[in-house]
This record gives C-alpha cells, structure tokens and sequence, in this order.
C-alpha cells in the first residue's frame, strides 16, 4: 500500500500499531482478516524473524482461523470505542502550552547553526510556523533571532537547490551542508507556506522570494503531463548513484566557471 495514496488507511493502520504495540512508523507491517480488520502489526522486522512469524500466522489461520477473526473483530471495537470517547470539557491553557512549546524549542534549538538536532537538520517546517504564530503572539527578541537564523540558513545552504531549485529532505550534518538529495512534495508545500507567513510575520520580502522560485520549481519539475503533482523525486540517478543528477566534478565547473567563480 502507498500511503501518501492511502492516508486514511495508513492514518488507520498507524492508529492500530500504536494502541496495539505502543509505537509506530514505517516500514509499517500490518497482518489483516479478509475483510480488512487488523489482527497484528509492527514496524521494521528482520528478515528471518518475519519469515518466522509469517510461518507462524499461516499456521494459526489454517488451525484455528475464528480466533483470529475473534480477535481482529474485538481489537477493531475497541478502537471504535476509544475514539468514540467523549473529550475533556476543559481543555489545558492555550497560552501556558504555547509559552511551554516556546521554552522547549529553544531548548533543543541551535543556537549557532539554527534548527533542531545536533547530528543532521530537518526543516522541520510544521513546528518551525508554530513558533511563527508564537511570536505574533509573545514576540520575543530570543524567538526572533532563531527563527530568522534558521530561515536564513535553509535558504542559503546545501537544504535548498540554488540551480533547479526547491528544498531537499534534509541535510545529514547539522550545518545545512550536504543534503540528503530526496525532494518531497510535502516539503516543498510547508516550506511555502513556512516563508510567506515569515514574510509578513518578520517584514523579510525576502523570504516571499523564497516561496515564490519554490513554487515556480514545483510546477517546472513536480507536476506530470497530466497535470498530477508528483510526490518525490528520488534521491538517486539512473545509474544509482546518490546525488548523481546534482553533483559537479572538478573539471565539468572549471570548463563552465571563470577562475573568479570557482
């Protein structure tokens, strides 16, 4: 199953392997009855252990398969009834769970690189606008400089491609060098959306070109002839090289570049 073509089946299935397993993830293995409900699931398995537990469910099917259907039928209620669970009428204080989210992230920041994380850099656009709105909200002088240091270095670095252009996945050392050389198509709509809210929100018109020479990439490299938008473009070649449709030798620049450019 794809499950950026499936997300309310997948959003089920991550649903089941949580409640069921207490974590979730992909690669997603999800074992179901004929008529669809889950019975068990789990994450990445080894191969020989999955081989075993495939022999081990096939035996318990062909032995005894109303257990398993028993078994599916009153996981499957279960869950229909926990998310049938009314909400709590008072919900926690908006503000305090804001100040809190504020206080965390600068906890975890980077204060010299910007971002999140001390080995590689995710752009991490979803949190990064939460903090967008907290600074509408409770400008701080502190928020404001981790924000703009961060925005700066997503667009200035190896996240960004400078030549076709869009935001790669992700960079695998903690100072936006050297890109993971996947681009989703998720990431290029957060990253939209990241830097035209920051536009307005800093005063930066910068940033709005970002957002713009984006989404001109998207629809030069990421809409199909039939007008579908793609969802990723791989981070290898035709030849399985990774980065090969991005990287430059030595003498391929020294043929293309002045002495001064280079």
């Amino acid at each position: 199953m794809d499950r950026e073509l499936q997300p309310a089946l997948d959003a089920y299935l991550i649903s089941f392997v949580e409640k069921t397993e207490g974590h979730a993830g992909w690669p997603l293995n999800v074992f179901l009855t004929p008529k669809g409900y889950p019975v068990v699931g789990m994450t990445y398995v080894p191969a020989e252990q999955f081989q075993a537990l495939l022999n081990k469910l096939h035996a318990l099917w062909k032995q005894e398969p109303q257990r398993l259907l028993d078994v599916a039928l009153s996981i499957h209620r279960q869950m229909q009834l926990l998310s049938s669970v009314k909400q709590a009428e008072t919900l926690p204080d908006g503000e305090k769970l804001l100040q809190q989210a504020i206080k965390s992230a600068l906890a975890v920041g980077d204060d010299l690189q910007g971002g999140f994380g001390r080995t590689n850099h995710f752009p991490m656009a979803p949190q990064l606008r939460l903090l967008l709105e907290a600074q509408r909200l409770f400008p701080s002088p502190k928020l404001e400089s981790f924000l703009r240091l961060t925005l700066d270095q997503m667009a200035a670095k190896g996240l960004r491609d400078h030549l076709a252009g869009g935001f790669f996945r992700y960079t695998v050392d903690p100072g936006w060098e050297t890109p993971h050389y996947e681009k989703m198509l998720y990431t290029q709509a957060q990253m939209v959306s990241l830097y035209l809210r920051a536009a307005r929100l800093l005063n930066e018109p910068r940033y709005e070109k970002v957002a713009s020479d984006t989404l001109d990439f998207v629809l030069l490299h990421m809409q199909g002839s039939d007008g579908a938008y793609i969802a990723s473009l791989s981070a290898v070649d035709a030849q399985g090289n990774e980065g090969g449709s991005y990287l430059w030798r030595e003498q391929q620049l020294k043929k293309l570049l002045s002495e001064e450019e280079l």
